[in-house]
């Protein structure tokens, strides 16, 4: 992890994605659809890889997926699942 990668994971939003990491989560992305499943891993820049992901396009109609990569730029929303505990 660089420098800015670093200072991105401290002061802003990317460290509480990073807190999801192993955890099912609903990514609404920037085209209108959404992306369900357990999220593998997210760089300094909020990059999200997931596993076991369910694609759901504007329509509704759901793609089952391996491995999906979402580029920070693409996200609107990321659930926060329930069970996760924050102030």
């Amino acid at each position: 992890m660089n420098r800015k990668e670093k200072y991105n994971t401290i002061n802003y939003v990317t460290g509480f994605a990073q807190c999801l990491i192993r955890k099912n989560a609903l990514i609404d992305l920037q085209n209108e659809t959404s992306v369900a499943g357990k999220i593998v891993a997210v760089d300094g820049f909020m990059n999200v890889t997931m596993e076991n992901v369910v694609y759901i396009d504007q329509l509704g109609k759901q793609y089952l997926l391996d491995n999906f990569m979402i580029y920070s730029k693409y996200i609107r929303y990321i659930h926060i699942p329930k069970e996760l505990r924050y102030r």
